[in-house]
């Protein structure tokens, strides 16, 4: 974060340098070249007959690269009067042509003073019409030196909506044809690599389904759009008519779309997401930024051409500033590919720039500025689709390791499989297995589910001390009294190698002398709590050595061997535990309800009488929201030990859900229920409950019931008692209430008995 604040303030920085500098040192290069020229601006209808006596006639000859700056000037016309070298005109054919750098004016006309009077010839920058101009060249406006002309003067009417520069040239035939070849094979040449790199990009994007190629085809397309438009071929194609009548606006309004481009793509090859989230959202809006300014230029009018192109070129020399310092900061904090993109992104910046700023006229004239402009962006794609292509290799070598990992993933799955049915099955076996018998069997699945998995001649498992017993199988069961042998004679041995808890593969001899009978085994240790230890023995041919994976694979089955055992042992106490309720500690309501009815059927069988107390806290809900569930849980708990302390051990008590627990007092009428009912709600509201310091009170509602005579239906006992809580609670909490009952005791001494 701290190298994307410095990159933009280093940026700023240096955008607001170069805008001083363009400041101070625009005018003077501007107009530097301009003396010699006669310039006025006209409405049209103007004829050269009426604006020649005001122009003088320039003794001067036109000089080598002359700077000619007409400003916009939309619905006039400039005129310019030419002072051209008289030499070059042989015969009665034409032997010089008078040629300007294509620039986005509107028409050019040429006037030229003859015999019989003025003769002109007019070329239209935009539209199809320009297809038919005699005087249009393949890179620029040429116009052909009429030979029979009485002087060397000539008039330039100009209309443009842009301002612009004209760079007039005067050359023999032969270097016109060389400046028209030359300029020809490099149009053909960028336009032929643009469009290979965006067919390339086309099929790479479809077939891969690759953002990145997106973008990058935008780029192209927006590069070789706007290269179009620079040199006149895009409005000889149908359908683009927009651009035709948007003129100079429709120039920049691509190179807008381009810079946009620029900026997604610059985005996601500087991944500066994860590193420098500022940048990376500086990026992300930047694309909009720039189609916001070619929406402006496409709708702007006419009258606003001037503005806008001085608008655009600031807006270019800082998106060059701004995508430099985007890519120092990606290569400041390492980002894939930084290294190699960052010369790209300052070549695309410096030669940018410079076509914005020679077209201002902040440059001087040169032929390299116009096709190095074309030939930088066009190598700095090329790079990029380079760097593209990279990515592509990156994507094959994922490709091919997603499908190495594919395979192993499904061998895997496969042995997953395994591992899953030999757990599930081992587990069902055990459950119904006798306590002493889970060692053997959980072992002999073990052998059985190991042999079509592993090749092998023979195997065991020993394991001592665990439970306080020792215990050998073998497989086949006719190699036992070998297995027996060996772990006698190399007991000690096998020991050390259990204990050090890796699997290994050793060489062993069975049998009574060393020499009998020679393996090789694999020694993979059980994991079982020390001092107990215990191996897994499967033997080879001494040659056929073990596998990383398969000694990997048998430690895996014997781990899921043993936690099947130390599940099993664990049964009894994990169903003891899925009784209590983790808050209180009392039963759960499954489980109470089940040894309600166990109590309920001992009471009828053995005529005793059973009572019941349904307890519920009093406003629990209001002390829940007021002080937190934290301090309910805690009231619970304090409500628990109160209920054990009062009741007695013999009771039966649990949970019924929220904050209702019920107690059930076995042999106890509910004239003796009652009592204990008493005890507990005076008890619990004599308990001190603080919630940050302050006391809170807290009470009970209990309903009491009795069992009446036959009765072994648990949840009518239940349903009476929780009556008799409500009538407690309508009477005002905080209370116990007895619930209607038909049972009774003969005498006091007698034994009780149910009416």
């Amino acid at each position: 974060m701290a190298a994307s604040r410095t990159g933009v303030r280093s940026g700023a920085i240096c955008l607001t340098s170069l805008l001083v500098l363009i400041a101070l040192i625009g005018p003077a290069l501007a107009t530097s070249a301009e003396s010699g020229f006669s310039l006025v601006t006209r409405t049209p209808g103007a004829t050269p007959e009426q604006v020649a006596p005001e122009l003088p006639d320039g003794a001067a000859t036109l000089p080598p690269d002359a700077a000619l700056a007409l400003p916009a000037a939309p619905g006039m016309r400039h005129w310019i009067s030419l002072a051209l070298p008289a030499a070059g005109m042989e015969g009665d054919r034409p032997a010089a042509m008078l040629w300007m750098e294509r620039v986005p004016l509107d028409v050019i006309t040429l006037h030229q003073e003859t015999a019989s009077g003025w003769m002109s010839e007019s070329i239209r920058a935009f539209g199809r019409e320009a297809d038919a101009a005699p005087g249009l060249s393949r890179s620029g406006f040429a116009f052909r030196i009429v030979p029979s002309a009485i002087s060397s003067r000539v008039l330039l009417e100009v209309e443009t909506a842009a301002a612009v520069r004209l760079y007039p040239r005067v050359l023999d035939q032969n270097a016109f044809d060389a400046l028209e070849r030359r300029n020809a094979m490099i149009t053909a040449a960028l336009f032929t690599g643009l469009l290979l790199l965006a067919v390339n990009a086309g099929m790479m994007y479809f077939a891969l389904r690759e953002s990145s190629y997106r973008r990058y085809l935008w780029f192209v397309v927006a590069l070789a759009a706007l290269l179009a438009a620079l040199t006149g071929p895009l409005y000889q194609l149908p359908g683009l008519s927009l651009f035709s009548q948007a003129g100079a606006t429709g120039i920049l309004a691509l190179g807008h779309l381009l810079v946009a481009a620029l900026f997604s793509l610059l985005r996601d090859f500087a991944c500066l997401d994860q590193r420098a989230h500022r940048c990376d959202r500086i990026l992300s809006w930047m694309p909009w930024v720039f189609l916001a300014a070619a929406g402006a230029c496409i709708a702007g009018p006419e009258r606003l051409t001037g503005p806008l192109q001085n608008m655009s070129a600031v807006l270019w020399t800082a998106a060059a500033l701004l995508m430099a310092m985007m890519a120092l900061v990606a290569v400041r904090h390492r980002r894939p590919m930084a290294k190699l993109l960052l010369p790209v992104w300052l070549v695309i910046a410096v030669a940018g720039s410079a076509r914005a700023l020679w077209g201002l006229g902040f440059l001087p004239q040169g032929t390299y500025l116009n096709h190095g402009f074309q030939i930088a962006l066009t190598v700095a794609t090329f790079v990029m689709s380079m760097a593209l292509t990279g990515r592509v290799i990156e994507f094959r070598r994922r490709g091919d390791s997603v499908r190495e990992e594919k395979a192993r993933t499904d061998a895997d799955l496969q042995l997953e499989k395994a591992r899953r049915q030999f757990s599930d099955t081992l587990q069902l076996t055990l459950r119904s297995a006798l306590p002493g018998d889970l060692e053997w069997v959980a072992f002999r699945r073990l052998l059985d589910v190991l042999k079509p998995l592993i090749r092998q001649t023979g195997s065991a498992v020993f394991s001592h001390g665990h439970d306080g017993r020792d215990v050998l199988l073998s497989e086949p069961l006719s190699l036992k009294l070998e297995y027996a042998a060996l772990f006698k004679d190399r007991g000690g041995s096998i020991r050390n190698l259990a204990r050090a808890r890796q699997p290994v593969q050793v060489s062993l001899a069975t049998g009574a002398n060393d020499g009998e009978h020679s393996g090789l085994f694999a020694v993979v240790p059980l994991p079982v709590v020390k001092p107990s230890w215990g191996v897994i023995l499967i033997e080879r041919e001494p040659l056929a050595e073990f596998s990383q994976e398969e000694l990997s694979l048998i430690a895996a089955f014997a781990k899921i061997a043993c936690a099947a055992i130390e599940e099993a042992g664990r049964s009894l106490e994990l169903e003891r535990k899925a009784e209590v309720d983790p808050l209180t500690g009392a039963l759960n309501r499954r489980a109470l309800e089940a040894r309600l009815a166990m109590e309920l059927m001992r009471a009828e069988r053995e005529a005793q009488p059973l009572s019941l107390l349904f307890l519920d806290v009093d406003r629990f809900k209001q002390i829940n929201d007021q002080f937190g569930h934290g301090f309910g849980d805690q009231c619970l708990r304090i409500l628990a030990s109160v209920v054990r302390r009062e009741a007695g051990v013999e009771c039966v008590f649990g949970r019924y859900g929220g904050e209702e627990f019920v107690v059930v007092l076995p042999e106890l009428h509910a004239d003796r229920a009652r009592p204990i009912a008493e005890r507990i709600r005076e008890a619990l509201s004599q308990e001190s409950f603080m919630a940050n310091g302050v006391p809170v009170a807290m009470s009970v509602s209990i309903g009491v019931a009795a069992r009446h005579a036959g009765e072994t239906d648990g949840n009518a006992l239940l349903e009476r008692a929780d009556k008799a809580l409500y009538a407690a609670k309508k009477a005002g909490r905080n209370r116990v209430h007895m619930a209607p009952s038909h049972a009774a005791f003969v005498g006091a001494d007698a034994p009780p008995r149910f009416l």
